[in-house]
């Protein structure tokens, strides 16, 4: 008996001990459990704070394109505009050229004419070469004919 009880002994120390190992590798898989949790928190973390930053460095970047886009815009705009006023001046500037041109061609012709009202002889003579047409005198001569 004095066996039984030692052995009984030796097995209720085999099973303590067993139970102790027991709860030293549960708390140790408790630990490494923990541990994982705990990092693939830190990666969740870490994951959103990079999506985070990626959303701000895009934000960024339509805002930047935005900009863009608006100044080629104004640069257009302005681009436009800039021809519309050249093709207005160069407008004006024929208009101008045309308007000159005809003044040009009044003044010549009031030159002339005040030219040849100076000169009395040559007035005289466009008087008389205008004035002096040739007469036909058939219309007197012909009842006179069928009369005889």
């Amino acid at each position: 008996m004095l066996v039984c009880a030692v052995e009984s002994d030796c097995l209720a120390l085999v099973l303590v001990m067993s139970c102790f190992v027991a709860a030293l590798e549960l708390q140790q898989l408790r630990a490494a459990l923990e541990e994982q949790r705990v990092a693939a928190a830190q990666q969740v973390e870490a994951r959103e704070r990079e999506l985070a930053e990626a959303k701000v460095a895009l934000q960024r970047q339509a805002a930047a394109l935005e900009e863009q886009r608006i100044a080629a815009r104004e640069e257009a705009e302005a681009r436009e505009l800039a021809e519309a006023q050249a093709a207005q001046q160069h407008a004006v500037a024929v208009e101008e050229q045309r308007i000159a041109a005809r003044a040009e061609a009044e003044a010549r012709e009031a030159r002339e004419r005040q030219a040849r009202e100076r000169n009395p002889e040559q007035a005289l003579a466009r008087c008389t070469l205008s004035c002096v047409l040739p007469v036909s005198y058939t219309h007197l001569t012909l009842p006179t004919i069928y009369s005889v």
